[in-house]
């Protein structure tokens, strides 16, 4: 079958307003305030966590594991974050937005190329990461050797970012 585009959208904002997920555009600023890039493709956020788990395939890994860091990974873990983040507000008009590079670009993943590009094209001076690890604060440098802090915070302890983000500033 072939839908146009507009079908599709309207199909889209249906779905969304039945809050089954929500549809999170890109923006390519690096300063405020964030303007959602309309032209670029948007993501979908699904709002059931069970859901994720069970349309990745996930639900048997997720049983049999004692860590579940070993089995949220990649996508998994970004939508966890998203669903921690739409939880600090209680707005349902407030929604999640997420960076990419103007130019269309690929880098290697896992190394925060991505991060060091918006910190080079940025004012900011700290950059955040959600992981798996231990809370802590580095001093690095981006590629083009701009130096900035890098605020690391467990996966577990996302909701309380704002407050890390002040003990630092």
């Amino acid at each position: 079958m072939n839908y146009k585009t507009k079908e599709i959208r309207e199909a889209l904002v249906v779905l969304e307003k039945a809050f089954l997920f929500r549809i999170v555009h890109p923006t390519t600023s690096c300063a405020r305030p964030v303007i959602q890039n309309m032209k670029r493709s948007p993501r979908l956020h699904l709002l059931d966590t069970g859901l994720v788990n069970y349309f990745s395939g996930m639900q048997e890994a997720l049983f049999k594991s004692t860590d579940i860091n070993t089995v949220y990974t990649g996508k998994i873990a970004e939508h966890m974050v998203g669903q921690e983040l739409l939880s600090l507000n209680n707005s349902p008009l407030h929604n999640l937005d997420f960076w990419v590079r103007e130019k269309s670009q690929s880098s290697a993943t896992g190394r925060l190329r991505s991060l060091f590009q918006f910190i080079d094209g940025s004012s900011c001076d700290v950059g955040i990461r959600i992981y798996g690890g231990k809370y802590s604060l580095e001093s690095e440098n981006t590629i083009v050797g701009k130096p900035f802090r890098l605020l690391n915070i467990p996966y577990y302890n996302i909701s309380k970012y704002r407050e890390y983000v002040e003990m630092i500033e």
